[in-house]
């Protein structure tokens, strides 16, 4: 087990920084997109990669959590690129528009 504290200390820190951009997707009303991107980290991603590095490479628990590692990081990557892609000016038009507040006063 000792082996695989560093995996599970990044895993931790790539988790809380997933939970964060979850924050800006589910904000910016992108749900769906974020929702397909976790599903093939965790799916594609971590639980095969993992479960060939536990049993097949013999790395054990260790295996296990750098497979989880990967996916993780998979989703940070690709939900950080949906949210660098995104058109604030016109997020906050939308809102504005919702809340029906006047931008001139802003």
């Amino acid at each position: 087990m000792s082996s695989a504290w560093p995996f599970l200390l990044l895993y931790i820190a790539l988790f809380a920084t997933n939970q964060v951009q979850i924050g800006v997707v589910r904000g910016a009303g992108l749900q769906g997109p974020a929702s397909i991107l976790t599903l093939i980290g965790y799916w594609v991603f971590s639980l095969p990669i993992a479960g060939v590095l536990a049993f097949k490479a013999e790395m054990e628990i260790s295996g296990l959590w750098l497979g989880m590692n990967i996916g993780i990081l998979f989703i940070c990557i690709a939900i950080g690129i949906l949210i660098f892609r995104l058109d604030w000016d016109r997020l906050i038009e939308e809102v504005r528009e919702r809340t029906g507040k006047d931008s001139k006063k802003m």
